[in-house]
């Protein structure tokens, strides 16, 4: 995993452009392109770049003044005193396509929301300007423009620390180094049976699931609180909570398994083995408890961006009867290539429901009947 550090990207692009805007607006270019820059690296920390669906506009006008702001010329903008304001005022408009922001020279901000956009190429007669659009983040400066070259896929803004983005890196990192072929001490343990074939799961295996994926994901998001079990309200838990750091962003997690594992039986004076088997239908439920679970959070946290994950653990193998079963290479990995199918389909119809996520748990091959199908 790659580690970023803001403060330096932010250094490396603010020296790409200072000579630029020194060069077309003299000492004042110098200033104004460092105070737009960290303003827009404040201001992605109090809305996240990955949330943004609109045309967003930042600049800093090197002839307007806090009287006369550039963007009195294209509408009536309203005074914001800080950047947060600014933020909350920008997540209170619903409907405009495109939104710009003007830094004074007084410290204050200017918001205004529009419809129809402004030419860029005007507001850079006297300013300069970032903008941001579809993940796309551009410099112009006078007749100048240049776009911003992401250092990073996983960066939605080269100007923030990446939130939803680098979980799903995390999470395709963990699927491929830790729970493919269960190389994990605590992930280890969900499986039952003899030199551990890997066919049949431990009675109720989700903690382990839960307890592994919460040390992976807090060694690997360095900008985030990552904690397991956490109550959405006072009756409802979900397994895993990410709260970034500095950011207005939380991550849920609900984690479930698919596959046959033991199960106590209800007649303890029996020597038969009983077994609990999960399909697709528990991955299904799985989805309409978190897209519950996020309704519940967004009515208790309404300023935050809430994104949920559903992770499936799956263990199923075709034809399995007991934990030291001889099955086919064919059988045992038969569900590899099997994904679920949901209905509904919440990462399709909600902006907040993340694509569902499925670990297939390879088995160990050594222990199969034969390497045949």
């Amino acid at each position: 995993m790659t580690q970023l550090n803001i403060e330096n990207i932010k250094a490396l692009v603010e020296v790409s452009f200072v000579e630029h805007a020194h060069k077309v607006f003299g000492e004042n270019g110098s200033i104004a392109i460092r105070s737009l820059l960290n303003t827009v690296k404040l201001f992605y920390h109090e809305l996240d770049p990955e949330s943004i669906d609109w045309n967003l506009t930042v600049l800093c006008d090197t002839e307007a003044t806090p009287t006369e702001a550039a963007l009195d010329k294209h509408g009536e903008p309203h005074t914001c005193g800080s950047v947060a304001e600014a933020a909350d005022s920008i997540q209170n408009s619903i409907g405009y396509d495109h939104i710009y922001v003007e830094i004074c020279r007084d410290g204050t901000l200017r918001a205004l929301m529009r419809s129809k956009p402004v030419p860029l190429e005007e507001l850079a007669l006297t300013a300069v300007v970032y903008n941001f659009e579809n993940s796309s983040e551009q410099i112009l400066i006078g007749d100048f423009q240049n776009f911003i070259v992401k250092v990073s896929p996983i960066l939605a803004s080269n100007f923030a620390e990446p939130t939803n983005r680098h979980l799903d890196d995390a999470l395709a990192h963990y699927r491929d180094r830790c729970a493919e072929h269960s190389k994990c001490k605590i992930l280890e343990c969900v499986w039952a049976g003899v030199d551990d074939p890997k066919l049949v799961l431990n009675n109720k295996p989700e903690h382990w699931m839960r307890d592994s994926l919460c040390q992976a994901l807090s060694l690997m998001l360095r900008s985030a609180s990552v904690r397991p079990e956490q109550n959405t309200d006072e009756s409802m838990p979900v397994d895993i909570r990410i709260d970034w750091f500095g950011r207005k962003s939380t991550s849920l997690v609900e984690i479930k398994w698919l596959g046959r594992s033991l199960a106590k039986s209800r007649d303890k004076d029996s020597d038969t083995q009983t077994y609990t088997d999960y399909g697709p239908a528990r991955a299904r439920d799985g989805a309409g408890q978190l897209a519950d679970y996020l309704d519940r959070e967004e009515g208790s946290n309404p300023a935050r961006y809430i994104v949920g994950y559903l992770v499936v653990f799956d263990a199923r193998r075709r034809h399995v009867k007991g934990p030291n079963d001889y099955l086919t290479i064919g059988d045992a990995t038969y569900f590899r290539g099997k994904d679920v199918v949901y209905d509904p389909d919440f990462s399709s119809i909600r902006e907040d429901f993340a694509n569902p996520v499925r670990f297939f748990m390879e088995p160990r091959k050594s222990l199969c009947l034969a390497n045949t199908s």
